[in-house]
């Protein structure tokens, strides 16, 4: 899943991304890995934004956790909202 800020973990209470993650990877027999990927800064939402503006706007917002990890593999993000 995407992850979230934890301002934004801490408002919500929970990251809808995580959920629908969860569901997909029980239907596809697939693992989650929550631990690989984190938000390093708090973004405005995304869902009004143009295409350019989300690009501009999620800039050096996440980090890998484990970059000797993910080196030559490949992974589904999920988030919560269909933009583009």
């Amino acid at each position: 899943p995407i992850p979230q800020h934890w301002y934004r973990r801490a408002t919500l209470r929970y990251n809808q991304a995580e959920v629908l993650a969860r569901k997909i990877a029980t239907e596809c027999d697939i693992a989650v890995r929550d631990d690989l990927l984190k938000r390093t800064r708090l973004t405005a939402k995304q869902g009004t934004k143009t295409i350019q503006e989300r690009q501009l706007s999620l800039i050096d917002s996440f980090a890998c956790k484990r970059p000797d990890f993910v080196k030559y593999k490949s992974f589904l993000l999920v988030d919560d909202i269909v933009t583009s």
